[in-house]
């Protein structure tokens, strides 16, 4: 089992949804910023896909907006393939377990502030939640 954890700022706002056997989960992307290479240049952003399951999810959704800065960790795979033009591709997911609200965001969001959940920054498996 591979755990990791990244930080980074949700690429659209976040959706809960079922499963077909009726499990409830939400999907998310994360752009985790990459710095800059040798010669100064931006490096385009790692995209993370993260799952979060059961009532975390539902809760949590309201308040996962596009531009969110947040923190992620948990269980992750790495998904390799080769298109039909040959281009090598990767992608990780991760199976979040711990989940904390970064700060951030992006500018609209700065000038209209949006509640936090209270009490509650950073959920993992052993936490209730408050709200």
């Amino acid at each position: 089992m591979k755990v990791g954890s990244f930080v980074g700022h949700l690429g659209q706002d976040v959706e809960v949804k079922a499963s077909s056997n009726g499990q409830v989960y939400a999907k998310l992307s994360i752009a985790v910023d990459r710095g800059k290479d040798r010669e100064g240049a931006k490096r385009n952003a790692l995209w993370v896909r993260g799952t979060i399951w059961g009532t975390r999810a539902e809760k949590l959704a309201p308040f996962l907006k596009k531009g969110n800065m947040v923190a992620i960790a948990g269980e992750i795979d790495l998904n390799e393939w080769t298109s039909k033009d040959g281009e090598k591709h990767a992608d990780i997911e991760c199976n979040v377990s711990t989940f904390s609200f970064a700060g951030g965001g992006d500018k609209k969001e700065e000038s209209e502030p949006q509640a936090a959940p209270v009490g509650c920054s950073t959920i993992d498996d052993s936490v209730d939640i408050p709200f």
